[in-house]
This record gives C-alpha cells, structure tokens and sequence, in this order.
C-alpha cells in the first residue's frame, strides 16, 4: 500500500518540472528540447566550459619568449637574429595549434564548426577584397567578432586561418606566421573576455578594438624591425613604430567604429541562431533514435 501523501507527491512533481526534467510520458523530441533548454550553454558550444589555462599559460610563454628575444638580440648577429626571428612566431603558432587541438571536444557542436567556417571565410574576403577607401579593412572586426561569439580558442584559429589563407592571393612569406600569430592574438583576447560586462558596453568594446589594431600592428612592427631594418637599438624599434602608426590608427578607427556599433546585438544574435541550431539538431537526433527504436521493435515484435 503506497502510504506518500498526496502533499508531497505534488511537491516532488513540482521540483522535477522546475528544475527541467521531462515528464515519464514525454516524446523523445520534448526530452532533447527540455535538456537543450534547460543548459543552452552546454549545447551552444561544449568548449565553452573548457577552463582558459591552458591558453593564458600559453600566453605566458609568448611573452616570455618576446622577452627572450629581446634580452639575446645585443649577442646575435644580423643574420642569426633574422633566422630566429623567422622561425620564433611559427613555433608559437604551431604550440597554440597543438594546445586547442589536444583540448578541444572530439565531437563538436556543428553550429559552431560551420560558423568558425564562415567566420573565416568572410574575414578571408575582407581582406582580398578592398574596399573604396583606402587601408581600411574589416578584418580586425570580424576576427574580434569571432571570438566574443565563439570563445577564445576558435578565435585564435579564425584569426589565424585568416592570414594563412588570405595570403594564398596576398603572397606568402616569412611575415605570414607574424601576421597568424597577431590575428590569433586578437580572436584569442576577444574571447577572453566574452563573459565579462566588457563585452556588453560598446564604448568599451570600441576602445578595446583600438588596442587590439595597435597591437596587431605592433606585432608586425617587431617582424619588420628585425626583418628589414637591422639596426637593432631602441630608437630604429620606435621608429618602425612611428613610420607604420598611421597604418595602424585607420585600422583601429574603422574597428572601433565598426565594435561601436555591432556590439552587443551582433554577438548575441550569432549566439542565438546557434542555440536555435542546437536545439533542432538535438530534437532531430531524438526523433530519429525514437523511430529507429520503434522500427526495431516491431520488428523484433
């Protein structure tokens, strides 16, 4: 004889609706949809959850190679200084490669694969193709987009891809890893801080599109000073600095102009078509587990 009282049968069944849980009854498709939108966050991106360690230890080890480089460039000779600085940025890049690689999910979410994909190839474009005014590009801006929609490790690969294969058309050369390594950067930052109230406020996000172009292009100032200028002493440093500053300020006034104004409605309704993405695909897996289950069934039957 069931002795529960009635009380607490509809205080249970209260808890379980609140908190999520499908009903015995619910069709499979109702279940995925419940789970979907009960965690959104989980289904959006599985490696949002990932913690940021291994890139801010990542990042660590940047800086203490710039160091590095910079401590031992008085001892080398020009043309060991131009080989190391060659090969130093491929060598940073290929180690952010490994490090989102062995983190990443081995089954990813698909809205986010085919929008890292699209990301890239629009940033790709918008830099073959110029627009009518001139040094102005909206590469920066789609590749800091990226990363505040996807998160810091599809970031770093967008702004990478995003050099590599734009130079396919622009020409390759030892400046492609320099210029994979400062767009990586950019994508990577702006996915840092895509869960802060930075984010969310646009004059913020507009000065933070200004930083990020001069230090993209200073990234690339370090390349040229080591690559061409050979006169390694401070004030040739500042001096390439200087020669491509306005260069750099068109680049971060068309970014902060373009974050002033597409933050944050853009990255959330990216981040809506990929939950509305998520939930479809889970309801279709369900469905269609649900009929190959019945199927066997009778079958078995």
């Amino acid at each position: 004889m069931n002795t529960t009282p009635t009380s607490d049968m509809h205080h249970t069944g209260t808890t379980g609706e609140s908190a999520g849980a499908p009903t015995p009854d619910a069709t499979p498709e109702v279940a995925a949809r419940s789970a979907a939108e009960a965690s959104p966050a989980s289904v959006v991106s599985a490696s949002s959850a990932k913690p940021a360690g291994r890139l801010t230890a990542w990042m660590g080890g940047v800086i203490g190679l710039c160091l590095l480089l910079l401590m031992i460039q008085s001892g080398l000779g020009a043309n060991n200084l131009f080989a190391f600085a060659t090969a130093v940025a491929p060598m940073i890049v290929a180690a952010a490669f490994w490090v989102i690689e062995r983190g990443l999910p081995r089954v990813g979410s698909l809205g986010e694969i085919t929008a890292s994909a699209a990301f890239a190839a629009l940033a790709v474009v918008s830099r073959i193709v110029k627009l009518p005014i001139p040094d102005v590009e909206l590469t920066s801006f789609i590749v800091i987009l990226a990363g505040l929609s996807l998160g810091a490790e599809s970031g770093f690969l967008i702004g990478s891809l995003t050099a590599l294969i734009s130079n396919i058309w622009l020409g390759q050369g030892a400046w492609t890893p320099w210029q994979m390594l400062a767009w990586g950067l950019m994508g990577a930052a702006a996915g840092w801080i895509r869960h802060t109230s930075w984010s969310r406020n646009r004059v913020v996000m507009a000065l933070w599109g200004i930083a990020s172009a001069f230090v993209y292009g200073w990234i690339l100032d370090i390349w040229t000073w080591l690559a061409y200028t050979r006169i390694y002493t401070v004030l040739a440093f500042f001096g390439t600095l200087g020669a491509s500053a306005p260069f750099d300020a068109i680049n971060a006034a068309s970014t902060a102009v373009l974050l002033l104004i597409a933050t944050p409605w853009a990255v959330d309704l990216i981040q809506r078509t990929l939950h509305r993405g998520a939930l479809n695909t889970a309801t279709s897996t369900a469905s269609s587990t649900s009929s190959n289950a019945g199927t066997h069934g009778v079958a078995t039957h």
